[in-house]
């Protein structure tokens, strides 16, 4: 018998039972979470350190140790894989990405609804079963197109990536200048989050899914597809019209989904900044304060900062240093640009808002907010080369540190700033960025990431939850 349970042992918390006949401890019980003992398995540091050192007393050891799993493979990355450039590299952290076995000759043999099945419908699954059950997914040509192609973008996927440019000349000219049918539509918004597509195509998804709205009644995959993809691209591009589609479709798609899967982790992410944002709006038209204000936005930061206690271990990542699925990698970038958005937009009304919820960016919020960004940078090219709007996502990041760099000029913000540097595919922020912080060198404090973000979460969301008992 184990004396803490998975919960507990990760927060290095002692298990308190509230009677010798309970099955769930008092912590796990609160939070409503299952209450599990799990083996103890070696740490992570714990077996790469083995690893080396068997291999030194073999005479082979290595500069990029492999990370050994069953039925897995592993990538090593040094330092992001060039996502980080420090002069330092002490500075920055290794990423080993989880790797599954995905065989290309396999993927290559499939039939397009099996494919989308096994490499689609895990991540985004937003083309409804009636198309991919009928005749449509194989004589609708953009579909099919767009079902290949995020198979090809799988997470686990270790073939090369097709040129981006050459993928949206063949999305026009499918498309042509015929109004855009609902399959094809569902299968753009597979690939809006995947690849950076033409934003032309991406506004004529909208428009054509707003459009087929007023005049017949879209299954709900679609409709939760656009809003998700819509709310992420908003968050970085202010310039897509809202599409008045309800919220709650996420919720009764969701009701559907395995608690444990990556879909919906990502849907309970998506569901929050949808939240975030109509809480935005809301906030530039009513009046503001009163307890009725505070009591929406209080529950909006407290579930923020709840959200990751349901996780899984497998989507999980805990340390940058530590090795993670690349599944983790991608929910762990939209959970730090949605905090990093929701922190910034408080700072800058700080006079309503951040009094409000009693925020200020002092220097424990800012180290905070710091490691958040850090951690963001430290990303694996093989997510990013399939997950592109993760590199918006950094981009997204930038701006925001700016704007924190701007309210508090706290010194280690320029230090985070300059790990970035995306100039093949942003350059104009990147000038823009040097142009306000300068070159440097600075040196990032190297604080324990994983410790200020679980001592701001507890002690946070500790206050944030006796607010919420104390006004129901």
């Amino acid at each position: 018998m184990f004396k803490s349970c998975n919960y507990c042992r990760h927060r290095k918390k002692k298990c308190i039972l509230p009677s010798s006949l309970a099955t769930q401890c008092y912590d796990c019980e609160r939070l409503g979470i299952p209450c599990e003992f799990s083996p103890r398995n070696s740490s992570f540091k714990r077996q790469k350190t083995s690893q080396l050192v068997a291999a030194r007393v073999s005479n082979s050891a290595t500069t990029k140790p492999t990370w050994p799993a069953v039925g897995e493979t592993s990538a090593p990355l040094q330092h992001g894989d060039t996502q980080i450039r420090v002069a330092d590299s002490s500075s920055a952290a290794d990423k080993i990405i989880l790797m599954g076995n995905q065989s290309e000759n396999a993927t290559n043999a499939m039939a397009i609804a099996d494919m989308y099945w096994q490499h689609v419908h895990p991540v985004t699954p937003f083309v409804p079963d009636e198309i991919i059950c009928s005749d449509e997914i194989e004589q609708n040509r953009v579909l099919h197109y767009c079902i290949e192609l995020a198979s090809h973008l799988s997470l686990h996927d270790r073939r090369d990536i097709i040129v981006t440019s050459r993928i949206n000349d063949d999305l026009m000219t499918m498309l042509g200048d015929e109004e855009m049918s609902v399959a094809s539509a569902a299968g753009i918004l597979l690939l809006i989050l995947r690849m950076d597509l033409n934003e032309q195509i991406a506004h004529r998804t909208y428009s054509a899914i707003q459009s087929a709205r007023a005049l017949v009644l879209l299954p709900i995959s679609i409709l939760a597809g656009t809003l998700i993809t819509h709310s992420w691209q908003s968050l970085i591009n202010p310039s897509y019209e809202d599409l008045q589609i309800p919220p709650d479709v996420i919720d009764t798609y969701m009701a559907h989904l395995d608690e444990t899967s990556f879909t919906y982790h990502f849907f309970r992410m998506s569901r929050l900044l949808i939240d975030f944002n109509l809480l935005r709006e809301s906030w530039g038209t009513e009046p503001h304060g009163g307890d009725e204000a505070k009591s929406v936005w209080v529950r909006l930061e407290y579930e923020c900062l709840m959200w990751p206690i349901k996780l899984p271990p497998s989507l999980l990542d805990l340390r940058d240093e530590m090795p993670a699925t690349p599944e983790a990698v991608v929910l762990h970038c939209l959970q730090n640009l949605m905090f990093l958005s929701f922190y910034a937009y408080v700072f800058e009304r700080q006079e309503s808002l951040g009094n409000m919820l009693l925020l200020r960016p002092v220097p424990g919020v800012m180290h905070f907010l710091c490691s958040l960004a850090r951690s963001t940078f430290v990303c694996p090219q093989h997510v990013i080369d399939r997950w592109s709007w993760i590199a918006h996502s950094q981009a997204g990041v930038v701006r925001v540190m700016l704007r924190l760099w701007r309210i508090s000029k706290f010194e280690n913000c320029k230090a985070i700033l300059n790990l970035w540097d995306d100039r093949g595919r942003f350059p104009g922020l990147v000038a823009s960025m040097r142009e306000e912080i300068g070159y440097g060198p600075w040196a990032p404090e190297l604080s324990d990431g994983y410790t200020v973000y679980w001592t701001f979460r507890d002690l946070r969301s500790m206050s944030l939850e006796f607010w919420l008992e104390q006004n129901q």
